[in-house]
């Protein structure tokens, strides 16, 4: 799965992605999934399904940016 900033924007707010492959998943993360995502690196998470994870290169400033504007996620902003 790659995210694109929408995504990753999405993910920061609500905290989670969703699959419909083939029923509904909400596919939790951690901050430091978030970590590994800001970082280039890509995250496994199992549930119903296996996921492999990767956030689209789209800089480490709006990364940054992103992350900082989210309640869930904001403390993590200035590690990166």
């Amino acid at each position: 799965m790659s995210l694109s900033e929408t995504g990753f924007t999405n993910l920061c707010k609500f905290g989670f992605l969703v699959s419909f492959n083939p029923t509904r998943e909400e596919i939790y993360m951690t901050k430091n999934d978030i970590r590994k995502l800001a970082k280039g690196e890509m995250v496994e998470k199992d549930g119903y399904n296996s996921y492999k994870i990767i956030l689209q290169d789209i800089g480490m400033d709006l990364i940054k940016q992103i992350i900082k504007r989210t309640p869930l996620y904001s403390d993590i902003s200035e590690e990166l």
